[in-house]
């Protein structure tokens, strides 16, 4: 589980009987609980996205692939890096 990467400020999380604090991107350690509204929506990454898949699942399969994905990249920005490096 990863903290989303909008995610403007932090969380305070508590895990082993401290507290961790968490900011966007941040995985979020074993036993530490946080609200669902905090974590990044994990994108299944089994084969590559059709064309008319969401963002986020070509966001997950262009970092599957080893491409870097900008929170600012379009769907089309990082379909277009996929083929480019898929060429």
């Amino acid at each position: 589980m990863k903290i989303r990467e909008d995610l403007v400020g932090v969380v305070l999380a508590h895990a082993d009987g401290g507290t961790v604090m968490l900011r966007a991107g941040d995985a979020v350690p074993d036993g530490a609980t946080v609200g669902q509204h905090v974590l990044a929506r994990e994108a299944p990454v089994h084969e590559r996205p059709k064309g008319n898949s969401s963002r986020e699942l070509w966001a997950a399969w262009a970092e599957h692939i080893g491409l870097p994905v900008d929170e600012k990249d379009t769907r089309d920005d990082i379909m277009s890096a996929v083929e480019a490096a898929e060429a």
